[in-house]
């Protein structure tokens, strides 16, 4: 009858320290029949071999373990911890080539071993690996590091570092204000003032020196007309277009109408004025008179005019 093995492979390597590192790799599997039933609850003996190179390489180490699968044709082994035929476990190069995991069954105990499968050990056992650093010996050569002149090596002297910075005059000594390119710290009373020095600068510019704008040909709103007067001397249209950002809500233009012209603020398609769409806000003067309004944005494309005739 022929025996399928179904492994499953799992790499707990707990390590506490790597003198300590456990030399075993945690193996399951499930037995099945040829009739691709489980063999449950029975005493099985289980051959594994770790090859080197290819699924048909030499075998490094070979052990064997008896066991019996559970109600569910599971098997749990530890390999490195069966009774050895051959090789050492601790003695593979995990390093040096791929490994593959061969799997032979004997369902009866009589030494009539069936070939189940190979497996590629796709991730090298790296705490095993790493164990192998324990137990590298020797010295280097000064001409294994030959371009590296900063180290200078002797037979019975340590390694000396030639370009080593002695000069502790300028290290580090923990204080804040000795570092370089460090960003400026400025106290709450500074803050402060300097507060008070852009709110002044901002109303000076910005509200009480408002620049006068000079309005003769239609045109669209632009960022330079917010805050700023719009002085209308010829009859004229400035449109406001949709989704007019920079102008933000509570921002304002002043708009004034001189000597018998004509202002009229007229919006893009879903722009409301005065809480209506496609209805402009005109401005309108006499000879001889001025008259004022205001432009304000209350809300997303949405403005309201003031001081409409």
């Amino acid at each position: 009858m022929k025996w399928i093995l179904i492994g499953i492979l799992s790499l707990f390597i707990p390590v506490e320290s790597y003198s300590q590192t456990p030399e075993k790799l945690s193996y399951q599997a499930i037995v099945r029949d040829s009739e691709n039933n489980l063999i449950i609850a029975s005493e099985v003996a289980i051959k594994i071999d770790i090859l080197s190179g290819s699924p048909e390489g030499n075998s490094l180490y070979q052990e064997t373990h008896y066991t019996t699968t559970n109600e569910n044709g599971l098997v749990t082994l530890e390999i490195g911890t069966g009774t050895i035929s051959w090789g050492g476990f601790d003695t593979i190069d995990w390093g040096a080539d791929s490994h593959f995991i061969k799997t032979q069954i004997d369902p009866t105990g009589t030494g009539n071993y069936t070939l189940t499968g190979v497996t590629e050990l796709l991730s090298v056992p790296y705490a095993l690996y790493a164990k192998q650093a324990e137990t590298i010996t020797g010295t280097i050569s000064a001409s294994q590091v030959a371009g590296l002149n900063t180290i200078t090596f002797s037979e019975d002297t340590a390694s000396v570092f030639d370009a080593w910075d002695q000069d502790v005059s300028d290290d580090f000594d923990g204080t804040y204000a000795k570092l370089t390119g460090t960003p400026e710290i400025y106290t709450k009373t500074q803050v402060d003032s300097m507060k008070i020095a852009w709110l002044k600068e901002i109303d000076e510019t910005y509200l009480t020196r408002s620049k006068i704008l000079d309005f003769r040909a239609s045109r669209t709103i632009t960022p330079e007309d917010i805050g700023n007067t719009i002085s209308c001397t010829a009859s004229a249209t400035l449109t406001i277009s949709k989704g007019f950002d920079t102008m933000k809500i509570g921002d304002f233009i002043n708009l004034e109408a001189h000597n018998g012209s004509v202002l009229t603020i007229a919006t893009d398609s879903g722009v409301k004025l005065n809480y209506t769409s496609e209805r402009p806000g005109v401005l309108n003067s006499y000879s001889g008179n001025v008259n004022f309004g205001l432009l304000r944005k209350q809300g997303p494309d949405s403005y309201i005019i003031s001081g409409q005739q």
